[in-house]
């Protein structure tokens, strides 16, 4: 049976990340501009060094109780990332006719997130 802590650890942890996603997007937006999705995939890779990370500690090193790691890794990677975006923008590059763009943002996406992945999982485990 689900706790009430749960959904609420769940909760704050997606509400945190939702607002960080919105405020990094727009800051990338004011950096790169909005030509090319910089923001979603920033989110993206950033997130899977997150989930990475926190994995990583809660996996090889039980770190964290139940409740932090639902924060971290269901509420705020949750709420940070941004797949669904991602899709809907590289859809909308295709649409436009620009299949190099989009390309791009599915290669750099998936390239650096797994990067990102692994760089989490290194820092934890040096912890």
């Amino acid at each position: 049976m689900i706790a009430l802590s749960q959904l609420v650890a769940v909760m704050v942890g997606g509400a945190a990340g939702s607002v960080l996603r919105f405020l990094v997007g727009l800051w990338a937006g004011k950096q790169w501009g909005v030509e090319f999705p910089y923001g979603t995939m920033l989110i993206n890779v950033s997130g899977c060094f997150v989930l990475g990370f926190v994995g990583t500690l809660v996996g090889e090193k039980g770190a964290f109780g139940p409740h932090l790691r639902l924060l971290l890794t269901v509420g705020f990677a949750g709420g940070y990332t941004t797949f669904s975006t991602f899709g809907f923008e590289t859809f909308a590059l295709l649409e436009r006719g620009n299949m190099a763009l989009a390309g791009l943002n599915i290669a750099g996406n998936m390239f650096y997130g797994l990067i990102a992945v692994y760089l989490g999982m290194i820092l934890a485990r040096l912890l």
